[in-house]
């Protein structure tokens, strides 16, 4: 089954997708439509993360970082070499424009470090900037519990875990690089239009600027929840007992093979 995020979406990079259809009879999606004849709608199987979810209104703001890397050397972690330079002035960029009470709140989440030095060039702009490193605290749910609002910057997986427990989110990020499919446009052409997602370091800021006292009050209006809903019943799909889900679609499986 899916593994991680960003599927189903890209237009292009779509290799590490075209993989996991090799040696498989079956493929589970996160909810996305394929038009590969193995693969099947599921739901988001990534859930081990979840805990009782109570809302820390006083809580950090939480910035993660996308995977920055001085060579490539594979397919399933993160961007593209090229990309990791202009992930870095689009995050440098926000964070400039968000005002002295937000920055007091931030942490920035690095994800691994694959040789690009990011820390280092994130801090060398901010020194005073609160951060965490995937060497010391590997998962970042710990952070995402505790925060009021969490910031993601690249569409792959720990964008959609906000999402999936109904936690405010923005998403930010440079839309020439997360290039969409034209079935998937319209999703985010939606969250785009609620004020979730953001291609400009600016109207970014100033949204964040305006609700960070209180995002949940945004988050919980009928337009957010509404972009919210359609988003993940398409790309990371809910279930109330997905233990039971996949036994009922292993003995579906299990009978077509019969016949």
């Amino acid at each position: 089954c899916q593994e991680g995020g960003g599927m189903g979406v890209r237009k292009f990079n779509q290799i590490d997708e075209d993989v996991n259809f090799i040696g498989c009879d079956k493929f589970l999606t996160w909810g996305w439509k394929s038009n590969h004849k193995n693969s099947y709608k599921f739901y988001l199987t990534k859930t081990f993360f979840l805990n009782n979810y109570n809302y820390n209104q006083s809580g950090n703001i939480l910035l993660t970082g996308g995977s920055c890397r001085k060579y490539h050397y594979s397919l399933f972690a993160g961007h593209l070499p090229s990309y990791s330079e202009t992930h870095i002035i689009f995050n440098k960029n926000l964070i400039k424009k968000l005002n002295d009470a937000v920055f007091n709140k931030l942490i920035y989440r690095f994800h691994n470090q694959g040789g690009y030095n990011e820390v280092e060039k994130i801090l060398a702009e901010f020194p005073n900037l609160n951060i965490s490193l995937r060497e010391v605290e590997t998962h970042y749910y710990k952070l995402l519990y505790n925060s009021n609002l969490v910031i993601c910057t690249s569409d792959y997986t720990a964008n959609l875990l906000p999402l999936f427990i109904n936690h405010p989110v923005i998403w930010y990020w440079d839309a020439n690089y997360f290039n969409l499919r034209n079935n998937a446009k319209k999703f985010y052409d939606v969250m785009n239009e609620a004020g979730i997602l953001y291609y400009s370091a600016d109207s970014c800021a100033e949204h964040i600027n305006k609700i960070y006292l209180d995002p949940m009050k945004w988050w919980r209006t009928d337009k957010v929840q509404n972009a919210r809903n359609q988003f993940i019943e398409n790309f990371c799909n809910a279930s109330k007992d997905i233990s039971t889900d996949l036994s009922i679609l292993i003995k579906q499986f299990n009978n077509e093979s019969k016949k």
